[in-house]
Formats: C-alpha cells, structure tokens, sequence
C-alpha cells in the first residue's frame, strides 16, 4: 500500500503508480511484496539495496534468464522503484511509466529511497511512536489482513 493512503487515507492516481510497482518488482523478482517468516525484509527494501549496490541483477527471478536482456531487466526494476519512491509527488504519471517501459531511449531519473519497512520494530515495546514505527506497524497490519483474505 502506499505510504499516503497508510498514514492519511489518501487514495489518489499516485498511490495505483505505487502499486504498480511494487507489481512490476513482484513479477521481475518472481516473488512477492511480503517477507516469508524466515526473511528479514520486504521486495522493496531487498531491490533497492541490490540496485544501490550495483547488484540489481540478483532481484531477477533465476527462470526468466534468457528471456530478456539484462539492461532491460534492470530498467525494470529502476522502473518499479522509481514507481514505490515514498513521496507520491516523486512518482511518475502512468502514462509516462507506459512511455519509460516501451522506450528504450526515455531518461529515466535515478530512484531514492522507497519507504521501508521495519518488521523487528512492528510488536516492539517501544515508548516512541514515529511516523516510520506507525507506518511499519500499518504496513504490517495491512498486509497480513490481505494476506488473509
């Protein structure tokens, strides 16, 4: 879910763009959004790492080797996270997403940080209630009553 519909309710063309990426990551990592129980953090959190460390290809799924190139695999996934950036206004349209995807000469700007999530903090006794430990926690929530579904 997008950071501003967790922490205001917000649900705009931007918060679907976010969504969308997170799609876009799930499909290209052939994995979903959710941490299993034995991992430690999330499809966004893991991909921006590996592409901040220059180590985007290891987010790939292992079975589509072959059926694309690499550059574009990587242009997917900067795609995916310049679509979950943690301010709404950092996201591109739609429709300009639609042009980064079928245009391989489109510029694309370089991603920041997408908002993390701390599952150790989610359960904690913490005497603080930050904006990052209420948006971990409802992120968390979220996705486990979805997940229930």
């Amino acid at each position: 879910m997008a950071p501003e519909y967790l922490y205001r309710g917000q649900l705009t063309e931007k918060a679907d763009v976010f969504s969308f990426g997170v799609l876009v990551l799930e499909i290209i990592s052939g994995r979903k959004n959710q941490s299993l129980p034995q991992e430690t953090e999330f499809l966004i959190e893991r991909a921006w790492k590996l592409y901040n460390a220059e180590r985007a290809s290891e987010v790939m799924d292992p079975t589509l080797e072959g059926s694309y190139s690499w550059e574009e695999g990587i242009r997917v996934i900067q795609i995916g996270l310049l679509c979950t950036q943690a301010a709404a206004a950092l996201r591109p349209s739609m429709s300009r997403v639609v042009t980064m995807l079928t245009s391989e000469k489109e510029h694309l700007p370089l991603p920041r940080n997408p908002p993390f999530i701390d599952v150790h903090s989610v359960g904690s006794t913490a005497t603080s209630s930050t904006p990052s430990d209420i948006h971990s926690a409802a992120a968390y929530s979220s996705s486990r009553i979805i997940e229930s579904r």
